[in-house]
């Protein structure tokens, strides 16, 4: 509730105390006959939470996940956190596709297309932070080069998905023309001088021989 009051904190503090203290190996403190109390904690353990379950598909932003890095296979959905270790993290802000998230939740649609969810704490590097926008603005350019493929073949289904999951977010609104964007030319840029550079160091020598040094 806290967090959908968007203080998010105080719900991070909340749930961060009650995974350490209401859970153990030994079992849970409460009736589990229903599989709720292990849900609440994989979604916890995830800084999501569901509080309309089979009302709505919206996932709120509530805590500091318990992993630095989780990778949703399924969903192909990136999750990080970089202050996950501290006893009690808080959140500065919460990143979507490199898109700072205004809303106190985020839908299942938006997340079933795949991307990067960061929660970022006070203090966080924010080298660390430019490092996994380029990281998933390179999944993000392959995933667009994918979607070119499918609106080709049904752009009227892919234009409204598209949108409907930036209304979800509260993005502003994107047009077809200029898809690429300058974090996206700037993740292919980086690619490209990494590339470069391995093919100077390692390739180079194989290629040209190694440099002989005069007498």
């Amino acid at each position: 509730m806290f967090a959908l009051l968007n203080d998010r904190n105080t719900t991070s503090r909340l749930v961060r105390r009650i995974l350490a203290a209401a859970y153990s190996p030994e079992g849970f403190a409460g009736d589990e006959d229903n599989g709720e109390m292990g849900s609440w904690y994989v979604l916890s353990a995830l800084g999501l939470f569901a509080a309309a379950p089979g009302v709505s598909s919206d996932y709120v932003l509530s805590s500091v996940p318990l992993f630095r890095r989780v990778h949703l296979r399924a969903l192909d959905v990136f999750i990080e956190a970089p202050a996950a270790a501290q006893d009690s993290p808080l959140v500065s802000e919460v990143l979507w596709q490199s898109h700072l998230v205004k809303a106190a939740t985020v839908s299942y649609a938006a997340l079933s297309s795949g991307g990067t969810l960061r929660f970022q704490a006070p203090g966080d590097s924010k080298a660390g932070k430019v490092v996994s926008s380029l990281r998933g603005a390179w999944r993000g350019a392959v995933k667009k080069a994918r979607s070119a493929v499918k609106r080709v073949r049904d752009p009227q289904s892919s234009h409204s998905e598209q949108q409907t999951q930036e209304e979800d977010l509260g993005l502003p609104p994107t047009s077809d023309e200029g898809q690429f964007s300058a974090i996206t030319l700037l993740a292919l840029a980086a690619s490209a001088v990494f590339c470069l550079l391995f093919v100077k160091r390692v390739v180079g020598p194989q290629l040209f021989g190694a440099a002989v040094k005069p007498d």
